[in-house]
This record gives C-alpha cells, structure tokens and sequence, in this order.
C-alpha cells in the first residue's frame, strides 16, 4: 500500500483551468425566431477563444445549399468580431453570445471540445450510407 500512496504522491498535481462559457447563437431569420448554436466560446482571464462551426452538411439540409454561404459567412463574422471586441450580448440582430456561466477543464481545447459536442448539434457528421 506504501508503493502506491507513493507513487501517487510523487505524480504532479492536474492543472485545471477555469473560465466562463457562452453558446454562440444564430437567428437566420427574424421572421421564426428560431434560434441554432452555431458555436461555442469560452473567456479565460480576459481572453476569448471560440469555436464554431467548420461542418455545413447539416445547414444544407435544413435549409438549402444557398444557406451555407450565409453560414460561413455568420461563423467568419462572428469569430471576428469576439476576437477583437470580446463576448457581447448582441453581435448583431442575427447573432448573439448567450452566457452560460462557469466551465473548467484540463486545457482550452479539451473545454471548447466538450462544449461544442454538447452543444452544436449542427456540427455533428452527417451519417452517410
């Protein structure tokens, strides 16, 4: 039991890294009001780090090969505009930062990871037969 305790006790400590999370969120028309996660960002002691969306199979066929453009264009704009101005409410009257609250993680990716798997259904892959 000694040879365990040990060698647990010489392994370093995890660091955990903490920080506040948003959905990133996309009302790609006003008129229905619905409203799909297009990403998911996370602000660590005063910097952001976001993503979104890379997949637009989903976009496609839900709405039409049109709308992928506006996709891709919503997602560039967006990383923009947190990039230099940080997380707002309102980006704009189609895109919004929604604040979830306290995350942490081993590491800036593995959160962005885990986040957007939960949250971004649009960027899961399309099943293929």
């Amino acid at each position: 039991m000694d040879k365990i305790n040990n060698a647990l006790g010489q392994m370093p400590p995890l660091q955990t890294i903490t920080g506040t999370w948003y959905a990133i969120q996309c009302m790609p028309d006003i008129a229905t009001k619905e409203v799909l996660n297009i990403g998911v960002g996370v602000e660590i002691d005063g910097k952001a780090y976001v993503r979104l969306l890379d997949l637009f199979d989903r976009v496609e066929c839900l709405y039409a090969r049109d709308m992928v453009f506006h996709a891709e264009l919503a997602c560039a704009m967006t990383r923009d505009s947190i990039m230099s101005q940080g997380f707002t409410e309102d980006i704009n009257h189609h895109i919004r930062c929604d604040k979830r609250g306290f995350t942490q993680g081993e590491s800036v990716d593995q959160i962005l990871n885990r986040l957007y798997d939960a949250v971004v259904s649009l960027g899961k892959l399309r099943r293929t037969e």
